[in-house]
């Protein structure tokens, strides 16, 4: 009997045996200690939360507004301000091709000056009367042995050739376009016209007292002193540099609303208005260079030589346009 109540009470004492419900909850929240973190170590976390959300509310403004664009939703045609980053690679292949385009276009350019270069340019043409006969002179660049002359569909034979003119005796019968070919290529010289037709070219006398007169016109209008001709030289200089597009621009709009666009489109025409040009642009700087010297004689020739090109110009429009309307 004593050994059964000495175990009674070891069971009794060793929370053996059968418990209340109170008793196995207790037992449980003793056991969950352990497993939940302290309360010291709770309060830390929370701590830890506030400060981060402290962090956040004191970012820069810039910064933030940029995270908030980041997460705002965009629509289908709001253009996005981002742009993607550009790989090494991407830009390498960008500029090359930047670069081979630009290649291109200068070569382009230079092959058309190059073929310009090469082919002949007819300045005009003129015709006298000698001993009953029409004698014709075309006047250009870059003309030799191989060049031909026609008169319509007609072959001229007996052309004397140099490099700078063709002179031949028109036929009998000869009617139509002159052209002259080189190369396979047709260039138009203006329609044949006998020399009794020719109107009479200004005498030199007259041109050249015309010339004198602008020329003493222009002069009083410039500076006395040479510095001031010389700082007005450099001032008229820089303008025309500022301006170049400009006057392009205004020129080719003067040339639509003077000439049909198919006639502009020939290539005879473009090369009479690039040589009119250039010649012009080279005839104005010697003006502008000699008016600060004050050099009389070499004034008075340019402007002959001005007023000499303005009527070849003229004259070369006119039978162009005429071979143009005629064919």
């Amino acid at each position: 009997m004593t050994r059964v109540i000495i175990g009674l009470l070891l069971a009794a004492g060793l929370g053996v045996g059968p418990t209340t419900d109170a008793e196995a909850q207790e037992r449980s929240m003793r056991r969950g200690e352990t497993d939940r973190p302290a309360m010291g170590e709770r309060q830390d976390r929370r701590e830890n939360r506030r400060d981060r959300r402290d962090d956040d509310d004191e970012r820069p403004d810039r910064a933030r507004d940029r995270d908030d664009e980041r997460r705002r939703p965009r629509t289908e045609d709001e253009p996005s301000t981002r742009r993607a980053p550009q790989s090494a690679e991407a830009r390498n292949r960008r500029n090359a091709r930047t670069d081979r385009e630009r290649g291109d276009h200068v070569q382009r350019i230079r092959e058309r000056q190059s073929a310009r270069a090469q082919r002949p340019v007819v300045n005009g043409h003129s015709v006298r009367a000698n001993s009953g006969n029409s004698v014709v002179t075309i006047r250009g660049e870059r003309f030799d042995s191989s060049t031909e002359v026609y008169i319509g569909d007609t072959k001229v034979s007996g052309v004397s050739v140099t490099p700078r003119a063709l002179t031949f005796t028109a036929p009998a019968a000869a009617s139509g376009v002159i052209t002259v070919r080189h190369g396979g290529r047709a260039l138009v010289v203006g329609r044949y016209t006998r020399a009794r037709d020719q109107g009479a070219r200004p005498a030199a006398a007259e041109v050249r007292t015309r010339a004198q007169s602008r020329w003493q016109q222009r002069r009083a209008q410039l500076a006395a002193d040479e510095a001031a001709r010389r700082a007005a030289l450099e001032a008229r200089e820089a303008e025309l540099a500022a301006s170049r597009a400009e006057r392009r621009r205004t020129r080719l709009a003067n040339l639509r609303a003077e000439y049909e666009q198919r006639f502009l489109a020939q290539t005879a025409v473009q090369d009479e208005l690039a040589l009119h040009a250039a010649r012009l642009a080279r005839i104005e700087r010697m003006k502008r260079v000699v008016d600060v010297k004050y050099e009389d004689e070499l004034a008075v020739r340019i402007e002959v030589l001005a007023e000499r090109e303005d009527e070849r110009h003229e004259a070369r429009m006119n039978d162009l346009r005429a071979a143009f309307q005629g064919s």
